[in-house]
């Protein structure tokens, strides 16, 4: 006897990020995942996200295995990862309805809230902001640590991008930098 599906919930939810979310997919509709002979059954409703264990009405059906299935659920690996390792197939509807469902089953499964500006901090920097090469460290640390990622000037040609197999050098501020640790 097959041990029953597991329904990953997180625990500690954000009620009004939850109901935006399920506003934002009522367009997209439902989706249904098939896990071996069992499924689950995602479905937006005005303020919430409904989970229908053995339901496999979803108009986006989308077929893996359970260790896909755990894999996805548990982080391990991207839907992105397992489409393009033939891992992860649409019986009906396809790759851009998952897409709009996965930052919502990310925060359902893992509790990593879908990205909304008006909810970030970027401590008054700019996401946009363009850096010279040899701006101070201390500078560039503050905008990595607050956003994410850097735009530094001239750090990547584009004539560089062209060639059959670029290279790309690993630059760090760092201390413990060692060549070949990354």
């Amino acid at each position: 006897m097959a041990v029953p599906l597991p329904v990953p919930t997180h625990s500690d939810l954000d009620a009004s990020i939850v109901a935006a979310a399920a506003r934002r997919l009522a367009e997209t509709g439902p989706i249904s995942f098939l896990v071996e002979d069992e499924a689950i059954t995602y479905v937006p409703a005005e303020d919430r996200v409904l989970v229908r264990e053995g339901d496999t009405r979803g108009p986006t059906a989308v077929r893996l295995s359970r260790r896909a299935w755990e894999d996805l659920t548990t982080e391990l690996r991207t839907f992105i990862n397992l489409f393009l390792s033939k891992e992860l197939t649409f019986e009906r509807g396809g790759f851009r309805q998952l897409a709009d469902w996965d930052p919502v089953l990310r925060y359902l499964q893992a509790g990593i809230p879908p990205y909304d500006p008006a909810r970030s901090d970027f401590g008054e920097r700019d996401p946009n902001a363009i850096f010279e090469p040899g701006c101070d460290d201390s500078v560039l640390k503050a905008q990595l640590d607050a956003i994410g990622f850097l735009h530094v000037r001239g750090c990547v040609l584009s004539r560089s991008m062209q060639q059959p197999r670029p290279t790309l050098q690993m630059v760090t501020s760092s201390q413990g930098f060692v060549e070949g640790d990354g």
